[in-house]
């Protein structure tokens, strides 16, 4: 089983044209870019916003778009998220 760091598998998912279309993958990708061009003063506040939805990827993705990202991945997998699992396909 691939184990898939958080960053990395929304990077993946965001470069996907079949995924990239996922209410998830778009909001997660708005998040990001709020957090990357945020004054410093609340950045913190930005990153933990997308941390959480990102955190939240096992009840924001319907079945068959986990089984769509499983057939592109090509292997079942884990997403980390700070030593913690966040999903599992």
């Amino acid at each position: 089983m691939k184990t898939l760091d958080y960053r990395n598998f929304v990077s993946f998912l965001e470069s996907d044209d079949d995924l990239k279309g996922f209410a998830f993958v778009k909001m997660a990708f708005l998040l990001k870019q709020d957090a990357k061009n945020c004054c410093k003063c609340q950045r913190a506040e930005k990153v933990h916003a997308f941390k959480h939805w990102v955190g939240e990827v096992r009840n924001s993705l319907l079945q068959e778009e986990k089984n769509l990202i499983l057939e592109k991945i090509g292997e079942n997998f884990i997403v980390d998220m700070d030593g913690n699992n966040i999903l599992e396909v």
